[in-house]
């Protein structure tokens, strides 16, 4: 269904991320009368910049579309966010959509308007539906079977800008000046932290009001208090624990008295996280241009599933029943199997960039129903470069809950566990999951309520960055 551009909007949103670079680079916005040599800001729309060439084209663009670019700045040199260079110039806007079977009426249609940095091999950029009026992050142009497969949501331009500026709000995207050096790529001015102080306290707020909402449903029982500290700190040396997210959550979390936060899941005594099954597990090689190997952290398994359920073995990461790719298919020996529960996974292991990364593994399989999906809507198992409706194709996987599936505004990750923990609590406060003494009921097999006709919406998380 289309929708209105919100071109207004959407320019203040762009101009507000580029002057955000542009100051937290170390430049200035006006001219400063006292130093002549200051780099200011130019404030000319994308048809000022671009000229002739853009006036060339101006009747191919829809009249929201040339509102929007007539009041969106550009500039020289200065990437718009860590995940786009900025609008992109004329000859480039339709330069990955000729070849996509389009009718000659709809040749305009798709085109990018951003492009992406160099965070992938062959990168194409936010690509944008005239008749729509949505648009959906291709990061490479390989993307675009699954962008174009006739499932996939596409979202309005204000939400996917909306989105960009949060991470910068939350600290998780930062502008610095050119003389910052990181050891993950940088598109200047613009960084991209492992986590942020901001996203660390709203994990953790999270968590309390998780723990809040399951104690306060516990029937009348004689109450110990609880500890500060879910995992002290001598035990994350132990553990192998190095300092990043995880380490920060685990001193700062308390440790609640009772012992299920979820169906099945277990808060961990001291003794059972120190048992981390990929602990010992030798590192191969991960990348020859891996700037820092020593920091990769191994999945860390936080909320274990009681009677200690396994996965299935997988030497290769491939579920020899299913086809599916089971998580922690890294290039590493001597792990056959694991204990299903709630692992902290950084997504991207030479970077580290997202540290929050979050995965639910099930000792079964769940998705041949048809029913349990990610949150972009893709069913467990299905082929998402294939178009049309896939429901007959459907397939059990081991570790698809709660992830986003193909993500619209930014680069591929796991699940931030904020979200997860969130959803957790909504199933505590809706009456979905039930209470006892011991904490939350039902037992590892309740998790297959996320693949029936019943209860699958219970189980997926919105869609963010």
């Amino acid at each position: 269904m289309a929708s209105e551009l919100n071109y207004s909007h959407c320019a203040v949103l762009h101009n507000r991320l580029l002057e955000i670079g542009w100051v937290g680079s170390g430049k200035r916005l006006e001219y400063d009368s006292n130093n002549d040599q200051a780099e200011v800001l130019h404030r000319r729309n994308w048809f000022e910049y671009f000229g002739e060439d853009a006036e060339r084209i101006r009747g191919r663009l829809s009249p929201s579309l040339v509102a929007f670019l007539e009041r969106a700045l550009v500039v020289d040199d200065h990437s718009l966010h860590y995940y786009v260079g900025g609008l992109a110039s004329p000859d480039y806007l339709w330069l990955n959509h000729h070849s996509g079977g389009y009718s000659a009426e709809a040749s305009d249609r798709y085109w990018t308007l951003y492009t992406a940095t160099g965070i992938a091999s062959e990168p194409d950029g936010l690509v944008f539906d005239q008749v729509g009026n949505k648009a959906v992050m291709q990061t490479s142009i390989f993307d675009s079977p699954i962008t174009h497969n006739d499932r996939q949501q596409w979202f309005p331009l204000e939400d996917v800008l909306s989105a960009w500026l949060d991470m910068v709000e939350v600290g998780k995207v930062r502008a610095v000046g050119p003389d910052v050096e990181v050891p993950n790529e940088k598109f200047d001015p613009w960084i991209i932290l492992p986590y942020s102080e901001s996203q660390l306290q709203e994990t953790l707020t999270a968590y309390h009001g998780l723990l809040d909402a399951i104690e306060s449903r516990i029937p009348d029982v004689a109450r110990p208090p609880s500890e500060p500290q879910l995992i002290p700190n001598t035990s994350l040396d132990t553990a192998n624990i190095s300092p990043g997210f995880v380490r920060e959550f685990l001193n700062k979390a308390q440790r609640p008295w009772f012992q299920y936060i979820a169906p099945g899941l277990e808060i961990p005594t001291i003794d059972s996280f120190c048992e981390q099954p990929f602990s010992g597990v030798e590192l191969n090689s991960i990348s020859e241009t891996s700037a820092t190997p020593q920091t990769i952290q191994f999945p860390i398994l936080l909320f274990r599933a009681s009677d200690m359920f396994r996965t299935p073995p997988s030497p290769h990461g491939v579920d020899d029943q299913t086809g599916s790719y089971l998580p922690f298919a890294w290039p590493w020996s001597g792990v056959r199997t694991y204990p299903a529960g709630l692992y902290l996974t950084d997504s991207d292991r030479q970077a580290m960039c997202f540290e929050d990364g979050a995965r639910v593994v099930l000792p079964f399989g769940i998705g041949a129903s048809g029913y349990a999906r990610t949150s972009d809507g893709a069913r467990f198992g299905e082929n998402k470069e294939e178009k049309g409706s896939l429901l007959h194709r459907m397939k059990d996987t081991h570790a698809d809950l709660y992830q986003l599936g193909y993500n619209p505004f930014i680069e591929s990750h796991e699940v931030r566990l904020v979200q997860v923990l969130h959803l957790w609590h909504k199933q505590i406060e809706t009456g979905a999951w039930e209470v006892g003494r011991d904490g939350v009921l039902g037992g590892i097999e309740k998790w297959r309520e996320a693949d029936s006709e019943a209860g699958w919406k219970g189980y997926v998380v919105l869609i963010s960055w």
